[in-house]
This record gives C-alpha cells, structure tokens and sequence, in this order.
C-alpha cells in the first residue's frame, strides 16, 4: 500500500510537467505567432509603399512615351503609340497574372496548433 501514493505521486508530478511545459510551448507558439502578425504588417507597408513606386514610375513612362510621341509626331506617331500601347498592355498583362498567382487567402498563423494546446492543456488539468 505504501507505493501507490506514491507512483500517484509520481504521475502527477509527471501530469504537472506536462502542463508546465505545455504551458511554455503555448507561449512560445503565441509569442511567434504575434512576430509573424507584425511580420506580415511590415510586409504591407512595404507592398504600399512599393505600389507608390510603381504608380510614380508609370506615371513616369506614361509621360516619357507622350514626350517621344510628341517628338515622332511628324514621322511615325502611330508607330509609337502602337508600340508603346502594346508594351505598356503586356507588362500589365503579365504582372496582373504574377500577382494573381501569388494571391493568397490569410488566415490567423497557428489558429489550429494553439487550440489544440489550449484543448491538451485542459484536458491535463482536468486529469489532476
């Protein structure tokens, strides 16, 4: 009789590591997850900030292209806007299909890794 106390003794201390360090993984895992929210906010600073720049740059070829429109007016003006129209309409053609390939629904990093935590966490207390 003496040894099951203490083999009791013995699995709740086991029990009792178990949620210890099931409690710090969890907070592990939270603290990741909260660096990659903040990663991914940079990220969309950054895709702001990098949109500007292509807008001003666009904004830059568009007038670079009226200007050497204007310069071949007399000789080849058709010839130029033709030219310039089609590559204008390619690269937007291409990039729109890169950025539509590369789209991707987010969702919330490690939802279902920290619930199932959360449910072993409570299901280590409930055995106490």
């Amino acid at each position: 009789m003496p040894e099951t106390p203490r083999r009791e003794g013995v699995f709740e201390s086991l029990r009792g590591s178990a949620a210890t360090l099931l409690a710090v993984a969890r907070v592990r895992i939270d603290l990741f997850a909260t660096e990659l929210q903040e990663e991914k906010a940079r990220a969309g600073l950054t895709l702001l900030f990098g949109a500007g720049a292509v807008l001003f740059v666009s904004f830059g070829l568009l007038f670079l292209a009226v200007a050497i429109t204007v310069l071949l007016w007399e000789s080849n003006r058709l010839l130029a806007l033709g030219v310039f129209a089609a590559v204008f309409l390619t690269c937007g053609v291409f990039f729109g299909l890169t950025a539509r390939r590369h789209a991707r629904p987010g969702t919330q990093a490690f939802a279902e890794s920290i619930a199932e935590l959360k449910r072993d966490a409570a299901a280590l207390k409930r055995e106490r």
